[in-house]
């Protein structure tokens, strides 16, 4: 704030003018606010009422309480500046850098000193439940599980309940539950959602909406809806654009509907459906993933679609991705971004004036298309990260917080060094087969975390490079980023002087956050 007199015209005396600027994210302008004095008198103290003055006063009383001889405040200036610094994070999921930190403060401390081998537990676990899908998205593969009727080895309820208490004995407190479609497996889905409510474990659910049980007629969803109404913390709805932009990348099977129901339509019948039943229940969110075949939708219609017919609290866009080196059998070209969508897409987000931050993640992609995090020729060439990690050596994070299971229990880092959308691709099973860290049902998983392949996994991260054969799937990493841009820095600050001011502040972060829960 900046306070100074002004010689008024109308008025011989000298009048107040206070500047005031409002905080903004890492990156944003900042608005400014400009107050004039009001007071009536000007040789009689200040007017209680007046805002110039008010402000002036708070400002001199707040530098003159600032420590002498330059004194760090309580937390150390460089950690309070991370603090402010980074403030970007899920809506959904809690995982801002203020509500990470705490619950990560352990295994960022053995990143700072190298120590690979004892990494507490994982906060975040993912569980792919179905190998199966009911839509035959453009981007991705798994729908073509289907017909073979499944991975011969998929695991069953039974299997699934062992491995949720031997991932809460070890410590996991939130899970996130994917597929496939997690609704096509419903056995699976009921017993992993029985045994993380027993077990105080967190559920966030990532669903099409869509499945056999839930068509018209059918009373198969009766229990699992209200398993998952009752017991999940978030439902993420994977909606792409309005129906007709939807149909164009999801194709959604005609046999879930009714004869009568044109998929095009009767999918949306049930994503009202699934969302109806579960209202009142768990937190809803919408994805849409941003390609070729829906990028032109109207995102304010949307929107405005998915809060108030699907109950969405919040509409999360994200890119496309499939580095193009990483990819032999598809044809990227079908759903990646052309540079002419691009363009035109990166023009959009200029233009448009984001009043609200609340609706949909557009200003987050605004924000990191003009700090330098994503440029069009990396999304081109479906790799939005690559050059920001080449540029900005920066350690990935995320395995040491997080851990991806198979539906047949085998354990990967991540879902993009395991290839989600692309796991029938010939390259991409190259790279799972480097990536693969052991079985959950084989050994315990609490054995295969800290067992040698994860340890060679996390020395081998310690600095994404998307520019190398093993590194290339990373620079698709718009998931973990702003968790590796966050805590990379904490790390380092770790291993220096401020090391006991992160831990403090890490504590005093614990004690304001302590119910909350983080999703990876």
């Amino acid at each position: 704030m900046i306070g100074a007199p002004l010689e008024n015209s109308a008025r011989t005396e000298s009048t107040l003018i206070v500047v005031h600027d409002v905080n903004a994210r890492d990156g944003e302008k900042k608005p400014n606010m400009v107050f004039a004095c009001s007071c009536e008198d000007l040789d009689a103290a200040p007017s209680k009422e007046c805002i110039a003055h008010g402000l002036l006063e708070r400002t001199e009383k707040l530098a003159a309480d600032k420590p002498e001889n330059g004194a760090d405040p309580p937390f150390g200036d460089e950690v309070s500046a991370l603090l402010r610094s980074f403030s970007e994070g899920s809506p959904i999921r809690g995982n801002s850098l203020e509500r990470l930190l705490p619950k990560a403060i352990e295994h960022l401390q053995a990143a700072a000193i190298g120590e690979v081998s004892a990494v507490p537990a994982p906060i975040c676990v993912q569980l792919q439940i179905s190998s199966t899908c009911s839509t035959q998205c453009r981007m991705c593969d798994h729908w073509r599980v289907e017909r073979d009727g499944g991975k011969p080895d998929d695991l069953g309820p039974d299997e699934w309940r062992v491995l949720v208490n031997d991932l809460a004995d070890f410590g996991v407190s939130t899970l996130v539950l994917s597929g496939g479609e997690p609704l096509e497996a419903p056995q699976n889905l009921a017993a992993v959602l029985e045994e993380s409510a027993t077990r105080g474990l967190e559920v966030g659910i990532i669903t099409s909406g869509n499945s056999r049980m839930l068509a018209p007629g059918s009373d198969a969803s009766l229990g699992i809806v209200d398993l998952i109404k009752e017991h999940a913390a978030w439902v993420s709805l994977s909606v792409d654009g309005v129906v007709e932009h939807d149909h164009k990348v999801r194709n959604p099977k005609k046999k879930l509907f009714e004869e009568e129901n044109p998929p095009t339509s009767g999918r949306f019948d049930l994503l009202k459906r699934f969302a109806d039943a579960i209202a009142g229940g768990p937190k809803i969110t919408v994805t849409c993933t941003l390609q070729k075949d829906n990028i032109h939708t109207n995102m304010s219609d949307f929107t405005r679609f998915c809060r108030t017919e699907l109950g969405a609290s919040f509409v999360n866009f994200k890119f496309a991705t499939g580095a193009r080196e990483t990819i032999a059998d598809k044809d990227a070209d079908r759903f990646l971004l052309s540079q002419e969508q691009i363009d035109g897409f990166v023009q959009f987000l200029d233009e448009t004036e984001w009043r609200t931050e609340g609706d949909s993640s557009l200003p987050y992609l605004e924000r990191c298309f003009r700090s330098g995090i994503f440029n069009a020729e990396d999304i081109l060439d479906g790799a939005p990260l690559a050059t920001y990690y080449s540029e900005n050596p920066t350690q990935c994070l995320a395995v040491w917080l997080f851990a991806l299971i198979d539906s047949n229990g085998d354990v990967y880092p991540c879902c993009h060094l395991y290839r989600d959308n692309h796991v029938f691709d010939k390259m991409s099973r190259e790279y799972q087969q480097k990536n693969l860290l052991g079985n959950a049902v084989a050994e315990s998983f609490r054995d295969i975390w800290n067992a040698q392949p994860y340890q060679d996994t996390r020395s081998r991260l310690e600095v994404i490079s998307p520019n190398e054969h093993d590194g290339k799937p990373c620079g698709e990493c718009t998931r973990y980023c702003q968790v590796n841009r966050s805590l990379s820095p904490v790390v380092e600050l770790l291993k220096g002087d401020e090391a006991n001011a992160v831990i403090a502040e890490a504590a005093e972060l614990a004690k304001k956050f302590a119910s909350d829960r983080v999703w990876i």
